[in-house]
């Protein structure tokens, strides 16, 4: 099951701890191997077609990390 965006909060903490700042699009792979997402998890898109649901709850729990972060940065800016 895809977690929701407070479920990956925790987990996102852990990895740009350990990995310092990156491109929250090179978070999907690491935090699907945390929750052993299958590949049909990862890729699943809302029914509407707006993206890949997995990818949108991460930048979800990435906002509410760090106000200042939003799904255009390419990179987490320090908070």
């Amino acid at each position: 099951m895809i977690p929701k965006h407070n479920e990956i909060r925790l987990e996102a903490l852990k990895l740009l701890s350990q990995e310092g700042a990156m491109q929250f699009r090179a978070m999907e792979m690491p935090l699907a191997k945390v929750f052993k997402l299958t590949e049909e998890e990862i890729e699943r898109k809302y029914e509407s077609g707006n993206g890949k649901i997995f990818l949108d709850r991460i930048s979800w729990a990435l906002s509410l990390i760090c106000p200042r972060f939003n799904g255009q940065f390419k990179r987490l800016i320090s908070c």
